[in-house]
């Protein structure tokens, strides 16, 4: 599956799926066959409710007794979604890492300019004041756009040496590289000095990875416009997305929406990351909870389908850790603050992570 496909889910039928993440029972079935899985739990659950009322539902007696029986498996299904016999696992992991998840809420019309450089000066104030009563992390997440060490304009390296006493921190910064916003620049800034970069592309407003049907009109109609260079970027093929190395192991880091690529996030898991994580913003968006419970959603959906531990750090919206089983370990307030927590690592892969969707769509 390509972004340019057809059947990529991405803006699709197969985001009905996701209106069953929010129960435990069903989550689990996205290990198997991602979020394909339970869009095909969804459709067959319509499907038969609609064959069993059209056939049976013909008198009063018979109403009763499918609305007892519905009633009867909704309240077990409630009950075994609350037990969280299905969300959490008990068992022991023998290796971890800390993470440190910067939140905070700047505003989208700051861009690079004094604000933007202010606000960042007091999340250096916060960082610096947090360290000094916390166990240093193995990984500092910093949201999508908020390009720290731009405004603050210290070197990475130093920074983590002075701030967490030389303690081996590993700094995830992001930040929009050109004054047309054509690009999201992600920095992973290892202890050892080696800095590993990774490009976004915003394909269309609103939305990366739009389907073939949807890029072509917009190609034709705005080919010599300033959209045009945000529509023609160029194609995120497989193999393109790699985890990077991290205090003994390695991690799957993506951008923002990016959170809804089922794809992305398998790969990466595929080529070895233990851990996944998202730098994400909703500053466009205005902190909408909306976007915020939709966003959990998904990223509850990518956890359970590959089997990992979720972190993400959020601007304008809620940082959290979700675990291999769609169950929300710790999550920060709206605001400006760092959510701290250890973070299993897991190597075992999902039948998803191995096979994809190819065995449902087939």
């Amino acid at each position: 599956l390509g972004e340019t496909s057809l059947i990529e889910p991405h803006f699709s039928a197969a985001m009905l799926g996701y209106t069953m993440a929010g129960f435990s029972p069903f989550l689990q079935l996205a290990s198997l066959g991602g979020i394909y899985a339970l869009t095909w739990v969804a459709i067959f659950i319509a499907f038969m409710l609609f064959e069993v009322v059209s056939k049976y539902a013909h008198s009063p007696t018979h109403r009763m007794v499918l609305y007892a029986v519905f009633l009867g498996v909704c309240g077990i299904l409630t009950l075994l979604d609350q037990s969280e016999l299905l969300s959490v696992r008990n068992e022991p992991h023998e290796k971890s890492v800390r993470v440190a998840l910067v939140t905070t809420q700047a505003s989208p019309t700051w861009g690079t300019g004094q604000e933007w450089r202010e606000y960042n000066q007091s999340i250096n104030q916060m960082t610096r004041k947090w360290a000094q009563t916390h166990a240093p992390p193995d990984i500092l997440l910093f949201p999508e756009g908020t390009g720290f060490f731009d405004s603050i304009q210290e070197n990475p390296v130093s920074f983590a040496r002075e701030v967490f006493k030389s303690y081996p921190v590993t700094i995830i910064d992001t930040s929009i590289t050109s004054a047309t916003s054509t690009h999201v620049q992600f920095f992973a800034y290892g202890p050892d000095e080696h800095t590993y970069v990774s490009k976004k592309r915003f394909l269309a407003p609103g939305g990366e990875y739009q389907p073939l049907f949807m890029q072509l009109p917009l190609k034709i109609l705005f080919a010599n416009s300033k959209l045009a260079s945000k529509i023609n970027g160029p194609r995120l093929n497989p193999g393109t997305v790699v985890p990077i190395p991290v205090a003994s192991t390695t991690i799957g880091a993506l951008f923002c929406s990016e959170i809804h690529s089922p794809r992305l996030y398998r790969e990466l898991t595929a080529a070895g990351a233990e851990v996944l994580f998202n730098a994400s913003s909703h500053a466009s968006y205005h902190a909408s909870r909306m976007i915020g419970r939709h966003t959990l959603v998904v990223a509850k959906v990518r956890a359970v389908e590959n089997g990992r531990y979720l972190a993400i750090a959020q601007d304008n919206g809620s940082s959290v850790i979700i675990s291999d089983r769609g169950a929300v370990i710790a999550k920060s307030e709206i605001g400006t603050n760092i959510l701290a927590g250890e973070v299993p690592l897991l190597s075992k892969r999902t039948f998803y992570t191995t096979y994809g969707e190819g065995v449902l769509i087939a």
